[in-house]
């Protein structure tokens, strides 16, 4: 009984470490790849000098409808001046302004989308790279998860040995009995004997 419940303590408790351990080896996985993602995040947000390329582009959006703004009403001011006052001192400066207002509108609009150094390009990375670190990140959390329950189930799962009924001894034999059946056949064997004899002098008898 001691040696039954010692090996079946052995093989559960095996079995049980052998659980945890395969969780915990994914858990370690999961977590270095969740590293390496944001890693890879980082070193792409900082050679990029950009947090959010959405974001960025959205200020930017928002700049460009500021100056595209102030570029209508310059234009607008400069025909003015050029319809009703076309000596006006002031016209030079508006066209200065205009092809400036211009100018700036036009950088930063290569800036959000304008080849592989846009925002538009460097968006399309920052995705692929944002997806990444999600989904590593909700592998981690499954997997943690995943070892957490299989110590659980470890806990619950205990292998026990009962004792049915205590050992005893056997019972006594009631036979055959042997002395008994020894002096039976001894006493047969004399009657046998005693038997034969006479029929064996009533023949020599016979015969005389």
């Amino acid at each position: 009984m001691q040696r039954s419940e010692a090996l079946v303590n052995i093989l559960s408790e095996r079995a049980r470490n052998d659980t945890i351990t395969l969780a915990q080896r994914d858990v370690d996985d999961a977590k270095a790849q969740a590293q390496n993602a944001a890693v890879a995040l980082a070193s792409y947000r900082n050679k990029q000098r950009i947090i959010d390329p959405k974001e960025q582009a959205s200020a930017q959006l928002l700049m460009i409808s500021k100056l595209q703004d102030e570029l209508i009403a310059s234009r607008t001011q400069l025909r003015q001046l050029q319809t009703y006052t076309p000596r006006a001192s002031q016209i030079p400066f508006l066209r200065t302004q205009v092809r400036a207002l211009q100018s700036e509108i036009d950088d930063q609009m290569a800036q959000i989308a304008g080849g592989s150094q846009s925002l538009a390009a460097a968006s399309v990375k920052y995705q692929e790279l944002q997806l990444n670190a999600d989904f590593s990140n909700k592998q981690l959390g499954i997997a943690m998860a995943s070892l957490q329950e299989a110590k659980d189930e470890s806990e619950r799962k205990q292998a026990y040995v009962d004792r049915i009924a205590s050992p005893s001894l056997s019972d006594y034999p009631s036979a055959p009995k042997r002395i008994r059946s020894i002096f039976a056949t001894i006493i047969l064997g004399f009657l046998v004997w005693g038997v034969l004899s006479m029929l064996i002098v009533g023949i020599r008898e016979h015969r005389d």
